[in-house]
């Protein structure tokens, strides 16, 4: 696992409303973004319950959900050779905000979205409390910088507002249901 730090100030804008008129503030938050060890592994299936997607006006699953086979896929014997993660802290000394994750499937374990056995999947996720505030997308920036495969797949709900972050950052759906896409993204060669 390769070993990367990087600290970055962010400047996030959060709209408010002043007596029925819509501001923008400047908050400032520092995030450190580094690649996950291999022993915080464990770390993984907290933020893969919470990548669980839970539609509006419903109630979560049960935290049994990531037991389930299609799930422990994401995280089971964390620290395979292309295993890679990258991790969100608003302090490095601070539990992580979120992370994002790749991992190769197999057809004996494929998860949600397998594409083949070459391209790994994504799992991402935030703490509820400060998703949709740009960590998301700056997480998934850092993630497919660094990340060791030029090709990412991903399963996604049509109707969660994560898919038009995905497609944002260049994944585009190669397959889909009424329900889901099946989404890649690949690298593009330098120019």
């Amino acid at each position: 696992m390769r070993s990367f730090l990087r600290h970055r100030q962010y400047i996030l804008e959060t709209p408010y409303s002043v007596r029925n008129e819509v501001a923008t503030i400047r908050l400032e938050h520092t995030y450190t973004f580094k690649s996950l060890e291999v022993h915080e592994g464990s770390q993984l299936r907290d933020f893969l319950y919470l990548a669980v997607y839970v539609p509006p006006g419903c109630l979560p699953p049960d935290r049994a959900i990531i037991d389930a086979p299609l799930m422990t896929c994401y995280t089971q014997n964390w620290g395979k050779p292309d295993d890679f993660a990258m991790v969100a802290q608003t302090q490095q000394s601070q539990p992580p905000v979120g992370i994002a994750w790749i991992r190769q499937m197999t057809h004996a374990c494929p998860g949600y979205g397998f594409i083949d056995e070459m391209t790994p999947s994504l799992a991402i996720s935030v703490l509820p409390s400060l998703r949709g505030q740009g960590i998301g997308t700056k997480l998934l920036t850092e993630l497919l910088s660094q990340a060791p495969s030029d090709r990412i797949g991903l399963s996604v709900q049509n109707s969660n507002q994560a898919k038009r972050l995905y497609e944002r950052m260049g994944f585009s759906t190669i397959r889909e249901s009424v329900d889901e896409s099946i989404m890649v993204w690949t690298r593009l060669p330098p120019v």
